[in-house]
């Protein structure tokens, strides 16, 4: 029951956080109808309309629309300006421009404190050793929450993001220099590495700060780790029922569902459009037989899968490896419609029993627009 509420939450999470739509976005959409390619709504595009709710905001607030912030963050030289200057000229996302955009306004407490000479000092020293207390009790979720005061009620001035050099084999990790008002530093590491080939990833294989999900920066691919968050919240029609209301996704999926060993299977195919990106995922479920509505657990195991994405004569994307959830999503400056991609994909089931299961699903599927192949106990479907 825990895990259908956090699904729900989980859903309607996905909803909120975009539901902004972008004009931009509105105009790529009419072409869509007459084309199987759009251009990718680039950052800069974004930043306006965010530009134009700031200063209507501000308007709403009193404070003028030429207002501005107080606080500037600079991505400094170094690795990850070389990584993000690359997506930038390759994909339209600039990872730059949005850190520079990023704002947090203490205008009102820098003027109070001013005015009333308080030692922001004496502030920061006692949430400092409230936060630490709250480590030693163990309770992590208050210290960040403490954290986050700490810093925000002693007016940040400035945040430089760097790198530096992690370990003997040419591996960086991203760091973070804070300037408060009264002068004071500190330097905060964040769980973002790049290794020489280009990979961004964070520690124990949890994805870029924690996120679940690491970048190949020169093949501008995203995908998921194996030990992503989101294995802990399964799946349900909600997910994409949710996606499906927003502006930014625009995908197309196939759930083939099947019996075998005594539990309900499903094994799930997508294939379109994520925000920036073309991608695709196949990911594997199952539940007690007998289960009721649409939430299936993510599988507990791995097995071997593949995927070939293409467009036309083009391969957009390729994979392999054990996972549950095989996925990948490639920034591009063009958008494929969903339709005029094609998918194949290989799974290596548990044995030759669950793979007849498995094609039987395939081949009965309601929509007959897909195909496999068995080779034992590997299914390779076209989609």
């Amino acid at each position: 029951m825990i895990k259908r509420i956090t699904a729900l939450l989980l859903s309607l999470i996905i909803v909120f956080s975009a539901t902004v739509s972008v004009n931009a976005y509105t105009v790529n959409s009419i072409q869509y109808l007459m084309t199987d390619e759009i251009k990718t709504v680039t950052t800069a595009q974004v930043l306006k309309v965010v530009s134009v709710i700031k200063k209507t905001l501000n308007v709403l607030a009193g404070k003028g629309p030429g207002y501005e912030s107080n606080m500037a963050v600079e991505l400094n030289e170094g690795k990850a300006l070389e990584l993000c200057t690359y997506i930038r000229d390759n994909s339209g996302l600039d990872i730059e421009a949005l850190c520079e955009s990023f704002s947090l306004d203490t205008t009102l407490l820098e003027k109070t404190y001013t005015l009333t000479s308080t030692d922001t000092t004496a502030i920061r020293n006692s949430l400092h050793n409230l936060r630490r207390k709250c480590d030693e009790d163990g309770n992590s979720a208050m210290s960040v929450i403490i954290y986050f005061l700490e810093n925000y009620l002693t007016v940040i001035k400035k945040i430089d993001i760097y790198t530096v050099p992690f370990g003997d084999d040419g591996t960086t990790r991203v760091g973070i220099l804070i300037t408060r008002m009264d002068g004071t530093t500190e330097n905060i590491p964040v769980d973002i590495y790049f290794s020489p080939e280009g990979r961004a990833y964070g520690k124990d294989g949890n994805g870029i700060l924690g996120l679940g999900f690491e970048c190949s920066v020169y093949d501008l691919v995203i995908y998921a780790t194996v030990n992503c968050w989101m294995r802990n919240f399964g799946f349900c029609f909600f997910y994409d029922w949710f996606c499906y209301t927003t502006p930014f996704f625009d995908y197309v999926t196939r759930r083939f569902k099947f019996e075998y060993d005594g539990k309900e299977w499903m094994i799930q195919a997508w294939k379109g459009n994520y925000v920036a990106a073309n991608g695709c995922e196949i990911g594997i479920y199952n539940r007690e037989k007998g289960s009721f509505g649409t939430y299936y657990n993510c599988y507990d195991g791995l097995m071997n899968m593949s995927f070939n994405l293409k467009y036309g004569d083009e391969t957009v994307l390729e994979a392999e490896g054990e996972h549950w959830w095989l996925n990948g999503f490639k920034l591009s400056t063009t958008l494929y419609k969903p339709s005029a991609m094609e998918l194949d994909f290989t799974v290596e089931l548990l044995d030759e029993e669950m793979a007849e299961c498995f094609a039987e699903s395939v081949n009965n599927h309601y929509k007959h627009d897909t195909s496999c192949i068995v080779d034992g106990k590997t299914v390779s479907v076209s989609w």
